[in-house]
């Protein structure tokens, strides 16, 4: 019975601790043609577009001709119609709260005017959420509070009709745990102190 008390607690545990991180590209370089996958900070990262794209880190001001945008730090950049799909290295959920966004070339008619996020959950079915993008500065962009329990995350870049090749610089993907169902949380409470009452009675029996 102690067994079964100290498993649950154990059980409870898990399921409401937490971590958070910030994939911020300042370590490691990448280059993804389509189709190909590479890892940093804890993440797989799949250029999820054909064709000519290609997923570049890091990027800097001087990484393009004329500069890039830039906001002083390395960032992820993906050109020609690129897009980049994350999922943890070790499998699970994870949660995805906010990131920075902006185009590549200073000034270009690729750069992206939105963005679109896509959260694939756990279980099957997606979130996802849209935002208008000012291409010439880095912005910060929250997350909807749905975006967690996902098995991966896609951002795709979106220009106007007739145009084409979109392009787009990522940095600071906020990424966390995933919350717990409430439920779940109180089915597992729920269980801790029922084991412990019945442990409690048999002692003083």
């Amino acid at each position: 019975m102690i067994r079964l008390v100290l498993a649950a607690i154990v059980l409870l545990g898990s399921a409401v601790s937490s971590w958070a991180d910030v994939i911020d590209f300042e370590i490691g370089s990448l280059f993804l043609n389509p189709g190909q996958t590479g890892s940093l900070e804890g993440f797989n990262f799949t250029n999820s577009a054909g064709a000519s794209a290609f997923i570049v880190v890091p990027v800097t001001a001087d990484s393009c001709s004329p500069l890039c945008v830039s906001n002083g730090t390395k960032t992820m950049g993906l050109f020609n119609d690129a897009s980049v799909t994350l999922a943890p290295i070790v499998g699970g959920t994870f949660a995805a709260s906010a990131f920075d966004v902006a185009g590549t070339f200073t000034d270009s008619t690729r750069n992206i005017t939105s963005l679109e996020v896509i959260g694939n959950l756990f279980g099957g079915g997606q979130v996802t959420e849209t935002f208008a993008v000012n291409p010439n500065a880095f912005q910060t962009f929250s997350l909807l509070p749905s975006f967690t329990n996902l098995t991966s995350l896609e951002f795709l870049g979106l220009l106007p009709a007739g145009d084409y090749s979109p392009e787009f610089q990522l940095d600071n993907i906020v990424v966390g745990s995933a919350v717990p169902e409430p439920g779940s949380v109180i089915l597992l409470a729920t269980l801790v102190v029922f084991l412990g009452s019945t442990l409690r009675r048999r002692l003083t029996a």
